[in-house]
């Protein structure tokens, strides 16, 4: 699976299902940014980090939600005036980045 689409799957996963701070989620309901990775990966949200197995998925994640330190995404998905739309955002933006370092046509890809 590549990054982008690991991105794009998660962005839906949030879209359909919610978004939570403060734990990964659960394979029904809400879930929050890294937990909708980990879903998008294998199908598991929590207690394991999927993510881990994809690095590029976490470089791209920091790129765009402006964190460079280990373990920070979660900090950030946490940030009590973080929103949904911030999540969707920072996914959406990581997708366009992804698409661009595998070297996809973007227009092509958004025709």
């Amino acid at each position: 699976m590549k990054t982008s689409e690991v991105l794009l799957l998660a962005g839906d996963v949030l879209r359909e299902r919610g978004w939570r701070q403060g734990w990964f989620g659960f394979p029904v309901g809400p879930m929050c940014m890294l937990g909708a990775c980990n879903f998008a990966i294998d199908g598991r949200p929590d207690g394991h980090a999927a993510v881990d197995t994809m690095p590029e998925v976490l470089d791209v994640l920091d790129v765009v939600t402006t964190q460079d330190a280990e373990g920070r995404r979660a900090i950030w998905n946490d940030s009590p005036q973080r929103t949904k739309d911030d999540v969707l955002a920072a996914l959406d933006a990581a997708y366009v980045l992804a698409l661009q370092e595998e070297g996809a046509d973007l227009d092509e890809v958004f025709a």
